[in-house]
């Protein structure tokens, strides 16, 4: 299962290449840090804010400066490649759970890194937006490969990620899969029984308040069957507008995406509970950095 949360900086850069991206120029760049793990005793990957508290200070140092003036970057163009490994070499110093870092410069261009590059970029085409992903090496302009090429790139690891109105096809190593996105409003409280309820509140903060909250969940799922799709809609049937603990123990993401889990029969799921943190659960490790 993997955990993720999204961090953000404001910060300028210029490469030694590009026409105009030689010129200094800037981003509101987007950080999605994912940690993999087993649940822990209180139904947890990992505290949210003991991730905050450890990558918040890391970032800091990035945040309204010129990246090329940090030495991580010296003699390297400061690509989202580039970065996302830097980051994870950073990040993983305080994070041995940590998995991948993602970069977005924009909504459309991004890179990743697990231990290997990505680079993935999207278009429109009609009323189509596609997205490619290209995992490889970087070359020594800090790219894994030209975007103007990716399109006829026989690496591709994405072949085609179609978004329409929240459905579409993905095709990944010859196998096909569609994806569907279903969002319920749901309450909940978080908390174990065998705890007080100021111990709750050490361990979950204002999550275990008695008096409840709620979010507007996103799940997306990814299967190659039609069934899985009808079994997503009954489950989400059962959780919309209800408080979540009435049919899940401690409702962390963590438990609704294992109770959702084992209700549906798909290749992947992934749950937003709030737009800065999702949990993906897969059996395709190898795209989990991409889904």
């Amino acid at each position: 299962m993997i955990l993720a949360r999204k961090f953000e900086f404001e910060s300028s850069h210029f490469y030694n290449w590009g026409g105009k991206l030689r010129n200094l120029h800037g981003h509101n760049y987007e950080i999605w840090v994912l940690i993999e793990g087993e649940l822990n005793p209180f139904g947890m990957i990992k505290n949210i804010s003991e991730i905050k508290e450890k990558v918040s200070p890391i970032l800091e140092r990035f945040d309204h400066t010129l990246l090329n003036s940090l030495p991580e970057f010296n003699g390297k163009n400061p690509t989202v490649e580039v970065i996302s490994s830097v980051l994870y070499g950073a990040i993983k110093g305080v994070l041995k759970e940590l998995f991948a870092v993602r970069v977005f410069e924009d909504e459309d261009i991004f890179g990743a890194y697990d231990g290997r590059h990505f680079l993935g970029f999207g278009w429109i085409e009609g009323c189509l937006k596609r997205e490619v992903w290209v995992r490889g090496e970087i070359d020594n302009l800090g790219r894994v490969e030209d975007i103007e090429k990716v399109k006829v790139s026989e690496r591709k690891i994405f072949e085609k990620f179609e978004d329409l109105r929240g459905f579409g096809r993905v095709s990944f190593g010859g196998k096909e899969m569609e994806f569907r996105t279903y969002r319920f409003s749901s309450a909940h409280i978080m908390g174990l029984r065998g705890l007080s309820y100021e111990e709750n509140l050490r361990v979950f903060g204002k999550c275990a308040r008695r008096e409840s909250h709620g979010h507007n969940y996103k799940l997306i799922v990814f299967s190659d069957r039609e069934e899985t799709f009808k079994e997503a809609e009954r489950v989400v049937g059962e959780l919309d507008h209800r408080l979540l603990n009435e049919v899940i123990e401690n409702p962390t993401l963590e438990n609704i995406a294992l109770y959702i889990n084992n209700r549906i029969n798909a290749e992947a799921i992934k749950i937003y509970e709030t737009p800065r943190t999702y949990v993906l659960t897969t059996n395709l490790r190898e795209i989990a950095v991409c889904l």
